[in-house]
């Protein structure tokens, strides 16, 4: 296929999820992920499926096509890309298998345990010239050319091992943030309450830490948080909450209990379930220069008339600030 019939063919498929969606065609892949990993609610698993679904515009898969050297101009000879794929988010690796499929190149992916249904039922969804250039691997991972794989800052220490003589991108653990500067709109509120919640914060884009002013109140935060007060009913993350604040109380540490969630003084930018770090400043550019400082850790800084945005990346917003579709071109 060629690249025009490559873009075709993913805007058929964001047509389709919509469509799976409408007419529950795709609802009993929905239940199998939800079954396979209780961190995956059907709700999330929906949002999840819908925002691809929004993604996979002309338009978007277009500027990622063209946001690497041209690819009319890369060897035609397709090439075959090693994909290691978390499992911590509904079809958390999508992207770089878009990127490998629509660059040309075929697809070796290795699945996570935790999120292994939904992305072999979409890529079932394309056109047979393209959906046999992916293969989903269970066992060992041999003959291909370049790696990209996707894990935690101790699974990342492997990779570099095992695949560090293969052209690859790596990714270990990165967090986000969100500065506010204490005249934030409820609409503001809201949005942030979606960029902490969305996937109980398990993402890599999920805030989990905020600077606020010094003094700053947490009542309207809070009381925006309200809409997902049903996850104190979950039992996973209802186990993290009732653990967590007995061990603070027992510590004596300070934090605000926000009823489902908690807000805990702490310098990490990274966070439990349930839990959202936060530091007061006295001037927002020491705020900033905190981020500057710890750039090699952030995926996404959010600010002040952009929150809501954090779980709605671009399809050329690339993980960890690396340009999948730069990489896979110059791969010799």
């Amino acid at each position: 296929m060629n690249l025009d019939a490559r873009i075709a063919a993913f805007v058929s498929l964001g047509e389709s999820i919509a469509n799976g969606l409408f007419d529950h065609s795709l609802d009993d892949a929905i239940h199998s992920a939800c079954s396979a990993n209780p961190w995956f609610t059907e709700s999330h698993v929906r949002y999840a499926l819908q925002t691809w679904s929004d993604s996979l515009s002309e338009s978007a898969i277009m500027r990622l096509a063209r946001s690497g050297p041209a690819l009319e101009n890369v060897d035609v000879l397709p090439k075959t890309i090693a994909i290691i794929m978390a499992g911590n988010l509904p079809l958390a690796g999508m992207h770089d298998w878009l990127c490998v499929l629509l660059s040309g190149n075929k697809a070796l992916v290795k699945l996570s345990a935790n999120d292994n249904v939904l992305l072999p039922r979409l890529n079932a969804m394309l056109p047979p010239a393209l959906e046999q250039h992916c293969t989903f691997e269970e066992g060992r991972l041999g003959n291909f050319q370049a790696v990209i794989a996707t894990g935690s800052n101790n699974t990342s220490r492997y990779f570099d091992y095992y695949f560090g003589r293969y052209p690859h991108i790596i990714r270990h653990n990165r967090n986000s943030l969100a500065i506010l500067n204490g005249n934030e709109s409820p609409d503001d509120l809201q949005g942030l309450c979606d960029d902490i919640f969305l996937h109980f914060g398990l993402g890599c884009r999920s805030v989990s830490k905020l600077f606020v002013p010094k003094g700053y109140c947490f009542d309207a935060l809070i009381e925006a948080s309200t809409r997902y007060a049903h996850f104190a009913d979950i039992h996973l993350y209802r186990s993290s909450l009732d653990y967590h604040k007995a061990l603070m109380l027992l510590n004596g540490e300070q934090f605000v209990d926000g009823g489902f969630w908690m807000l805990h003084v702490s310098p990490s930018i990274a966070a439990p379930v349930s839990i959202v770090n936060y530091e007061e400043y006295a001037d927002i550019s020491e705020a900033e220069q905190w981020c500057r400082a710890h750039a090699e850790d952030l995926q996404v800084v959010a600010r002040s008339g952009n929150f809501g945005n954090a779980q709605h990346p671009s399809l050329t917003d690339f993980a960890d600030g690396v340009n999948t579709m730069k990489f896979l071109a110059e791969i010799t």
